[in-house]
């Protein structure tokens, strides 16, 4: 059931972008019921084949984890910029707390990519 409701709940939320991308960028349009079958089938294909539902939910999330320091480090990059984001462009406080948070993310998905591999972590604490 988890599975299930984080496959709805991420749905809804690629359905609503995808939707946004496809009407505003390239003036396409899929039919809503389409674009649910698409964003919610692969859950529903997990429980009915079989899969330990929590282990499937975990690396549900873990897989986009592991994507998330790509768009935070293009996005430093593109608001730190003046050509790009015009007076809008972070100021030095902005820009050195978006770093900050982003090499968090970098650091905590080499851990998780080592723990995942079986390698030894040195104890905190």
């Amino acid at each position: 059931m988890s599975l299930i409701a984080s496959g709805l709940s991420s749905s809804a939320v690629g359905t609503m972008a995808g939707q946004v991308i496809m009407q505003g960028f390239v003036r396409f349009r899929i039919p809503l019921w389409l674009r649910r079958l698409v964003t919610m089938a692969h859950s529903f294909a997990i429980v009915a084949v079989g899969f330990d539902a929590t282990r499937a939910l975990v690396l549900s999330q873990v897989v986009p984890s592991l994507i998330l320091p790509a768009p935070m480090i293009a996005l430093l990059i593109l608001t730190r910029r003046r050509d790009v984001m015009g007076s809008y462009a972070n100021g030095r406080f902005t820009a050195a707390a978006a770093t900050a948070a982003a090499a968090i993310v970098l650091v905590l998905n080499l851990v998780l990519l080592l723990q995942i591999a079986g390698a030894p972590l040195p104890a905190l604490a």
